[in-house]
């Protein structure tokens, strides 16, 4: 992937390219546990060969990018994380996605990346309840969305962000990221069923939601917003005031 940086950026490590100009930090990321470590897009395990670095000025921006492997089947939705066609993906592909994230949900997580901190914070300005306790946390990807899924067979990009994540929340975002394609949407339903209709997954869509919105805030995500506002009214069975505009 590209990036333009100043001398510090926020790092955001991925094979499709996405500039960030100079000093400026992705807006649809919150400050969510420790700086994130580089990022990697791999099919199973780490990739086989250290990253090439290469680097060129463009003026404006000063670009980065580090080739670590070829991926060669492209990413599902590569201008937008969220969905907004069908994309026809195979049984077996959702196969695939939830067997992964069920292996991925074992393994020793190297940072909480959703701290309890920031639930609190955000929930009574975003959803307008209180933030519920976080306290069953399994090992996530952190940022499980369309532009970080490659069509069949999968590979799961960007990781620079995995660690502890509150149950459900891996295949909430993915479902919220959804909401413009209803059939998508229901399958992430029904796939993660058994984690999303639990307790302690609807706590982890409410703090996908609650992330999604303040994006929202933040000017992200126009075309989902109204749908992200209604499908929070459902969970929380609040109603919404009208978005407030962030810098």
């Amino acid at each position: 992937m590209a990036r333009p940086h100043h001398r510090q950026s926020h790092r955001r490590r991925s094979l499709a390219p996405r500039p960030l100009r100079r000093g400026s930090q992705d807006p649809r990321h919150p400050e969510r546990g420790d700086r994130p470590r580089r990022g990697t897009g791999v099919r199973q395990g780490l990739p086989p060969s250290p990253p090439r670095l290469y680097r060129w000025d463009g003026g404006e921006y000063v670009f980065e990018a580090e080739l670590i492997d070829y991926i060669a089947q492209p990413v599902v939705s590569p201008e937008t994380p969220d969905l907004t066609a069908d994309p026809g993906l195979p049984d077996s592909w959702w196969t695939t996605l939830r067997e992964s994230l069920d292996a991925l949900s074992t393994a020793e997580p190297p940072r909480e990346t959703i701290r309890q901190s920031w639930a609190d914070r955000v929930f009574p300005e975003y959803l307008g309840i209180p933030a519920p306790a976080i306290t069953e946390r399994v090992t996530g990807h952190a940022d499980l969305q369309w532009a970080n899924l490659t069509h069949d067979p999968l590979v799961i990009l960007d990781w620079e962000r995995w660690g502890a994540v509150p149950v459900g929340y891996d295949p909430a975002m993915l479902y919220v990221n959804s909401l413009r394609v209803p059939a998508v949407a229901d399958r992430i339903r029904a796939e993660f069923a058994h984690v999303l209709d639990t307790p302690a997954g609807r706590i982890g869509e409410q703090i996908a939601l609650a992330e999604m919105l303040q994006a929202v805030g933040r000017g992200w995500y126009v075309e989902l917003a109204p749908l992200l506002r209604n499908r929070a009214e459902e969970v929380t069975e609040v109603c919404l005031p009208p978005t407030r505009l962030t810098q």
